[in-house]
């Protein structure tokens, strides 16, 4: 049997057939996916990513006074048709230079002077909707992107712009990689051999880094959308039930709490799916001694949280999971003493493998970074590993036993545990703004427990 909501997808009742006649708690789960998918659509519709003029503007006024004499930023928007598998979502440097969110539009801007036709003006946005902001020269129909590019193209020294995505493909037929950035300059450097082509990432990531008041509030939101998640996922958790209904729990409340979607897609693996980083099928069955990764995280307003948290399936650790996942705790506090501005992220890397040096585990059992910044992206856009104060970054330690390693006790074979959490760099050192999501296992294990 199956249930069309409007604005969601077909929701299959039958898996969720036992639940109605099992524990209250699992109809609560059944509920809540039933229940929120309703307003999803509502809440997406009424989540407002503008950004404001005056925030717009300092941005403007600080990239044009470091671009070089005949500078030119062209941004895209990027189309529905581009997103045409996912839901669309405007490019970050397109959102933080224009605080648009409307697929199909365009941006210009240069050094007021450089358009000889209309010296007085800098910016121009290309969109056919109407446009009540400020922040913006002109505004000029989308169709006329290419013919005002071209213009001022013969003037310009260097071209900031948004290369296309992704930057390397794999041509399986002629088994061998493509670099399409290296193509995209060579086609460029033919056509304009006297005109610089840089990805405008070099211009805006210094300023994407530090974040300002607004963005931190935004981030900050969604880290507790996240955290509303996480803690009814927690609270439902037990043998069982699918990866998937954990994941639906999450996003039920990410989603009903007023987020425009998800930060990335969720990653929901129990037991040896926990060892596969990026695992995104979430389509196991949870059973009883398995440890399960959750590593979501909220898209509120143009801005992501992402945060992971491991819980027991059966309600309470083994004594061996809970010995590793002290382990991990420790290097997570030895990586979040050295998050202060002046180290770099190879600092806390080297922090959290001495702590797994001195407890038996080598770098191999943590194949992965252990920071990244966080913002409109969720590997957000950084010009160095320098921290700086206003930088919000994770810090995102883990441990992964796979099954037959003979050097650990069987009992952690096929085993993994991640602990992540969102900080923002400060003057008077890290602030750990996800710090109110549960981490300890006594309190994981009482959130289980008064469910159970």
């Amino acid at each position: 049997m199956a249930l069309n909501v409007p604005g969601f997808a077909v929701v299959d009742l039958y898996v969720f057939d036992n639940y109605i006649y099992t524990p209250m708690k699992h109809f609560k789960l059944f509920a809540a996916v039933l229940i929120a998918t309703v307003g999803f659509q509502s809440a997406a519709k009424a989540q407002l990513l503008e950004l404001p003029d005056s925030v717009l503007r300092e941005r403007h006024h600080a990239l044009m006074s470091e671009m070089p004499d005949g500078g030119l930023v062209a941004v895209r928007a990027g189309s529905e048709q581009e997103y045409s598998s996912v839901k669309y979502r405007p490019e970050a440097n397109w959102f933080w230079l224009t605080g648009r969110s409307k697929p199909g539009e365009s941006f210009l801007m240069f050094q007021p002077g450089f358009w000889s036709r209309q010296p007085q003006v800098s910016s121009v946005l290309f969109s056919d909707a109407v446009v009540r902001s400020e922040v913006f020269d002109t505004v000029m129909p989308v169709s006329k992107f290419q013919a005002l590019f071209n213009v001022l193209n013969r003037d310009a020294t260097v071209v900031y712009a948004e290369f296309p995505q992704p930057a390397f493909v794999s041509d399986w037929l002629s088994n061998k990689g493509v670099f399409v950035h290296s193509i995209v300059e060579k086609n460029w450097n033919k056509g304009h051999p006297s005109v610089s082509l840089q990805p405008v990432i070099n211009l805006t990531s210094r300023h994407r880094a530090i974040k300002t008041t607004l963005e931190i509030e935004r981030v900050q939101q969604a880290i507790r959308l996240t955290a509303n998640g996480l803690a009814d996922a927690i609270k439902v958790c037990t043998p069982g039930i699918f990866e998937w209904n954990l994941q639906a729990t999450v996003e039920c409340a990410v989603l009903a709490g007023g987020a425009s979607g998800m930060a990335f897609p969720s990653i929901i693996g129990s037991g040896k799916n926990a060892l596969e980083l990026h695992y995104s099928a979430n389509s196991d069955t949870l059973k009883p001694g398995d440890l399960v990764v959750m590593d979501v995280g909220a898209w509120y307003r143009g801005y992501s949280a992402d945060v992971t948290r491991t819980i027991p399936v059966s309600g309470r650790f083994t004594l061996l999971q809970s010995e590793l996942y002290h382990v991990v705790l420790e290097a997570r506090e030895a990586a979040l003493n050295k998050a202060v501005a002046g180290n770099t992220l190879a600092h806390l890397q080297q922090a959290v493998l001495e702590v797994y040096g001195r407890n038996g585990y080598s770098p191999e059992y943590m194949p992965h970074g252990v920071s990244h910044s966080l913002g409109i992206d969720v590997h957000d856009a950084l010009p160095d590993d320098t921290l700086r104060c206003g930088m919000i970054i994770t810090i995102e330690p883990g441990l992964y036993i796979p099954a037959g390693d003979t050097s650990k006790p069987s009992g952690l074979w096929n085993t993994g545990i991640r602990l992540e959490d969102d900080v923002l760099i400060t003057i008077n050192g890290p602030v750990v703004l996800s710090g109110d999501i549960p981490l300890k296992p006594s309190e994981i294990e009482k959130l289980m427990e008064v469910e159970r």
